[in-house]
């Protein structure tokens, strides 16, 4: 596990020099403000498997990111080559799309960056390929639907949709900014090149794994690993004021338990950091751990006990060894005399520390590693962090 370099670099730098002040934030929504690729897969996969009867594969979503529903479904339809067209696979899916809306979670850093940027007084619009009827159902849940967005543009509402510029154009027109002094926050490949032409800057967190170069060849201006990451300052925007010991961010507190199951077996045995790893089962069930991905704290519990532990844990695919699965690995900063495979263990996570990544070396790893543990001790000590030790999910039941 890891941290990729900090926020910033030649792109930042680039960024911070632009000559026009940033007067209009553009967020994307789907896949940057809320979670609804979970609910794409799910519907999906579904579909596939009861309807069509064919082997499900997660690429014919991901290649058709950012498009407007009927485009996606045309993809989905061509790269799992089912017996439809795209309109009939767009109606049927439909069903289930609209059902799960209000059910799917914010991205990592979203709540909080809304927030801070409304509470400053930045403006805001919103610049999305879905269809209108949706937004109520995915805002809503989050407080976002009212007087949040100044202006709100569907796909619907232009000729063509992204990669094409036309939406955005539309939502910095609406809002009587020049595209110049707009900033766009994108996840997908195709809204990142509608951005670029558009002639604004963008900043993107990457649905797609693997694709930094893709995304630079969109003309992404910063590519961040989650907005947690983000630092407003970067492009003359207010600067988050809520870091806590220098080092851990606040977060949504997210739950989870399950029984502790044997993991790589290389936390203790190659780095003297031993995880209680959780089935991939129960990790697919909570929203948060599907979404999230770095260096978390919070606090854990087990078994039948009351006591509670501080813990720093990995979320994500470890670069640093290549993870084909997405795991969360937990470290509980206590010495136990023994294993407790099988027991139950309590997750509440509170706050998050850094990206993850790759490292140069082994020791650069185990370094990395040892300051995360010497972070989450001393911040779970601090408010607001310390009071989720409190927390009734972490009793035995």
């Amino acid at each position: 596990r890891g941290a990729a370099a900090a926020p910033g670099g030649a792109m930042a730098t680039a960024a911070a020099a632009a000559p026009v002040p940033v007067r209009l934030v553009i967020f994307d929504l789907d896949g940057t403000l809320v979670d609804t690729e979970t609910l794409v897969k799910r519907v999906c996969q579904e579909l596939c498997e009861t309807h069509f009867q064919v082997e499900y594969r997660e690429q014919a979503n991901t290649a058709g990111l950012g498009m407007t529903p009927l485009n996606a479904a045309g993809v989905v339809v061509r790269e799992l080559g089912l017996p439809c067209s795209a309109q009939e696979y767009y109606e049927l899916s439909s069903v289930g799309m609209k059902a799960g809306y209000s059910t799917c979670g914010a991205m990592p850093g979203a709540t909080r960056l809304i927030a801070h940027l409304r509470a400053r007084g930045v403006r805001m619009a919103l610049a999305t390929s879905s269809r209108r009827y949706s937004l109520g159902p995915k805002l809503t849940p989050h407080g976002w639907h009212d007087g949040v967005f100044e202006k709100s543009v569907c796909g619907c509402d232009v000729e063509h949709g992204k990669p094409a510029p036309d939406i955005f154009l539309e939502a910095a027109r609406r809002c009587g900014v020049p595209p110049e002094a707009c900033l766009v926050v994108e996840d997908a490949p195709a809204g990142v090149q509608a951005a670029t032409a558009a002639g604004m800057r963008s900043i993107v967190v990457p649905t797609m794994r693997n694709a930094a170069e893709l995304y630079t060849q969109a003309g992404a201006t910063l590519q961040l690993n989650s907005l947690l990451d983000l630092k407003p300052d970067v492009f003359g925007l207010p600067a988050f004021g809520d870091t806590v010991g220098e080092v851990a961010i606040p977060v949504d507190v997210w739950r989870v338990k399950g029984e502790v199951i044997a993991g790589f077996g290389r936390g203790g045995k190659d780095i003297g950091c031993p995880t209680a790893n959780l089935p991939t089962e129960v990790l697919d069930k909570c929203a948060a751990a599907t979404s999230s991905c770095g260096i978390y704290v919070g606090w854990a519990s087990l078994g039948a006990e009351s006591k509670v532990y501080k813990m720093v844990m990995s979320v994500g695919w470890n670069p640093f060894y290549k993870n084909e699965k997405k795991s969360v690995e937990p470290h509980l900063l206590h010495e136990f005399e023994e294993d407790f495979y099988g027991s139950e263990l309590r997750l509440v996570v509170c706050g998050y520390l850094r990206p993850e990544a790759s490292f140069d070396s082994f020791e650069a790893l185990v370094a990395a590693i040892e300051s995360d543990k010497v972070n989450a001790h001393k911040v779970l000590g601090m408010e607001p962090f310390a009071q989720h030790a409190d927390d009734e999910y972490l009793r035995p039941s």
